[in-house]
């Protein structure tokens, strides 16, 4: 998880982290803020106050709704699509 104990903290101290969050894949240090991806989150903890959050908040964030807001995938493709009815017995 890096050397960020807020992270490291706010990560495996959440019930089924495992399963929410997946593994822990990198980190970086960007100055003011410290990130940690994993396999289904991004976690920031914030070095200054931003309009989002104070200096040393742990924000978690869903990196699927990142990429959609990065133009990653074509916007068809972040559609959600209705459920399938249960066939009629």
């Amino acid at each position: 998880l890096g050397p960020d104990e807020a992270i490291e903290q706010a990560f495996t101290g959440t019930f089924g982290w495992l399963n929410k969050y997946g593994l822990p894949v990198s980190w970086a240090d960007y100055g003011n803020v410290f990130v940690v991806r994993a396999q289904r989150a991004v976690f920031q903890q914030w070095k200054v106050a931003v309009p989002w959050a104070a200096a040393g908040d742990v924000l978690v964030a869903n990196g699927g709704d990142l990429g959609k807001e990065a133009g990653l995938w074509p916007l068809a493709a972040t559609a959600p699509i209705p459920a399938p009815r249960a066939a009629a017995d």
